[in-house]
């Protein structure tokens, strides 16, 4: 049946312990309506019947369909840790994959890197068909078929050309072909790999979603725009030199370096100039030829409209992260200045004040649920679904 419900997990373990198995008892929705009515639509109901409604009907969570022990929960710890290592890798690659373009020596460390990414990225589309996922009416779904369809109607056929890629570039290096053709086929595939960096908005909402400071959640959100545009800065610089670089007549590469130049020199340089395309270009490197100038003007009305868009943005934060960091401080101040008029003594004002502080976190920690709008916006199932984890631990 496609209307059962199945139990919270604290239900399962406390049916564990009485026999050596967990317990997995279905209950219909009309019982689970009938009594998440009874326990929180009934103002004149005590706590003792609310527990005896507890313990004939035990409160079930909104799930569609059994869970299966192979499925990961998306809020997991475990997840979690997931989620964070493909973020790092994510960062990783839109470092190592456009310095290519200055065509570095191999070392260890990026052989290494590479494996760890390649391998990483195939067990993250195993991991993504295992893993279940919110609904949009927020019901939970841990059903393998539905997951699987999910996947498939989503990331799967991006994930599998990503992948691909990856290991055709390793059979690319171990193949017969010659080295300017293979280096070739590898640079343009190693490109092709950036294409994962539109995972990063789906990383970052995954994480973000397990924040629960606003001040913690406005600071990621200040260093996600400083990342970004320390990210166009280095991909405007890699991508200058590459066309630099180019077999070309005359071209700023060869005006400004030698071919003993090292690596540093050069991607310093061209940081140089991709942040000065933030504030109007600089005069010490200039175009050199028609492909030059063309990016130039791109990358100078580029960096006009990112600077914009970045900076009001940035400011917008800082501001909200002000507001939230100094809400309490006028009450503080007309405290303070209440005090200091009627003459009252230190010792009393010290305590005054802290426990009126004291007080405040504590009605911040407790908010009443009438003040939070955007629950009245929430579905019922889920309204009692919260209720039941609120006030269990109490019944």
């Amino acid at each position: 049946r496609q209307d059962l419900f199945e139990p919270l997990p604290v239900w399962a373990q406390r049916a564990g312990r009485a026999s050596n198995r967990p317990a997995r008892m279905p209950y219909s929705k009309q019982s689970i309506a009938t009594m998440s009515t009874q326990m929180f639509d009934s103002p004149d109901a005590s706590l003792d019947e609310n527990a005896e409604i507890l313990r004939r009907a035990p409160t079930v969570m909104l799930m569609s369909g059994p869970a299966n022990g192979f499925i990961v929960h998306p809020n997991s710890y475990k997840r979690a840790v997931w989620d964070m290592g493909s973020l790092l890798l994510l960062v990783y690659d839109m470092l190592a994959v456009p310095l290519q373009l200055f065509e570095p020596e191999p070392t260890t460390f990026a052989t290494l890197m590479e494996w760890v990414a390649r391998i990483f990225w195939t067990l993250d589309m195993l991991a993504s068909c295992v893993t279940g996922y919110y609904a949009v009416d927020g019901s939970l779904e841990l059903r393998h078929p539905r997951i699987l369809r999910h996947y498939a109607r989503g990331w799967l056929g991006f994930d599998v050309i990503l992948i691909c890629l990856d290991w055709v570039e390793f059979f690319f290096k171990a193949s017969w072909m010659s080295w300017m053709t293979t280096s070739r086929a590898i640079r343009v595939l190693r490109m092709l790999r950036l294409l994962r960096l539109l995972r990063v908005q789906r990383a970052m909402r995954h994480i973000v979603e397990r924040i629960r400071s606003d001040a913690v959640k406005i600071c990621v959100d200040i260093a996600k725009i400083v990342l970004i545009i320390l990210g166009f800065t280095h991909l405007c610089a890699c991508a200058w030199y590459g066309i630099g670089n180019q077999e070309a007549d005359e071209t700023w590469v060869a005006k400004h370096f030698v071919q003993e130049t090292s690596l540093s020199e050069r991607y310093v340089l061209s940081v140089h100039w991709s942040v000065s395309q933030l504030t109007g270009g600089m005069e010490e490197v200039v175009p050199c030829n028609l492909s030059e100038r063309v990016f130039s003007v791109l990358a100078l009305l580029l960096g006009f409209l990112l600077t914009a868009v970045l900076v009001s943005s940035l400011t917008s934060e800082i501001t909200r992260l002000q507001i939230a960091s100094n809400q309490n401080s006028l009450q503080f101040s007309v405290l303070r200045r209440f005090l200091a008029d009627h003459c009252v003594s230190t010792r009393l004002a010290v305590r005054i004040q802290r426990n009126a502080r004291r007080t405040l976190k504590w009605q911040q920690r407790n908010m009443n649920e009438a003040g939070v709008e955007l629950l009245r916006l929430v579905s019922e199932p889920l309204r009692r679904e919260l209720h039941f984890e609120i006030y269990s631990p109490i019944l």
